[in-house]
């Protein structure tokens, strides 16, 4: 079985842009969880969420703040994932989401998401509700195994909306508590939006400054696989 390595990480959190503050609320206690200011939480029980900081005042204006959003949160995750590696002629991208609906096609995520990041390459967007990233995560995974590509960008990318949060509500699964999943009292879970992503390498071809050879075959061959969207 060919080896895959994890040659980097990236973060847009509810505690800000990038794995520090991440780092630094697993060891002092801190958490993102706050009331929600886009949208009136009046309709339900709960009103805490994990916004974005600088971004969750923003009023919602429908989908178009999901297709500006996501791309941008995913692009902040993403530069700091691959942030001094050496980039690779065959490079995938994928990312989860579950910001799907009339006004964001399954595709716009990863095709606004290369344009961020002036990126010219196949991509794949993953919408299988919550395990959306981990689904992208293990896609990446099969596909560097299958030998299509040399680097796969898997993550995820979500924005809070009232729709989702509402189906969440509707569930009995928010509170207006902020979660502890080790303590005694089990509240349910405020919902956390950001984005996250980890570039995939097989073997050495990841390590920096290697090179590989550009496969002629190699778009044909995973669009032979997958619908990709440019």
């Amino acid at each position: 079985m060919i080896p895959i390595r994890i040659v980097g990480m990236g973060a847009c959190s509810a505690l800000g842009d990038g794995l520090a503050p991440l780092r630094e609320a697993l060891f002092t206690g801190l958490d993102g969880l706050r009331p929600v200011r886009r949208f009136s939480t009046d309709p339900f029980q709960a009103s805490l969420a994990g916004m974005v900081p600088h971004y969750d005042d923003r009023a919602y204006d429908g989908g178009a703040m999901a297709n500006r959003l996501c791309p941008a949160f995913a692009s902040i995750a993403i530069r700091e994932a691959l942030a001094g590696i050496d980039p690779v002629p065959r490079t995938l991208l994928i990312m989860g989401t579950s910001q799907v609906d009339a006004e964001l096609p399954v595709h716009r995520l990863v095709a606004d998401t290369c344009a961020e990041l002036g990126w010219d390459v196949p991509a794949v967007t993953v919408s299988t509700a919550c395990s959306s990233s981990t689904a992208a995560i293990a896609l990446g995974v099969a596909t560097l195994r299958a030998g299509l590509a040399d680097r796969a960008v898997a993550g995820g990318a979500d924005v809070l909306v009232p729709e989702l949060y509402g189906g969440f509500d509707a569930l009995g699964l928010l509170t207006k508590e902020k979660c502890a999943p080790f303590g005694r009292r089990r509240p349910a879970r405020p919902r956390p939006r950001g984005s996250s992503a980890c570039p995939r390498g097989r073997g050495s071809a990841d390590r920096p400054g290697s090179r590989r050879g550009r496969s002629e075959e190699h778009t044909s061959e995973l669009q032979s696989q997958f619908r990709i969207s440019y």
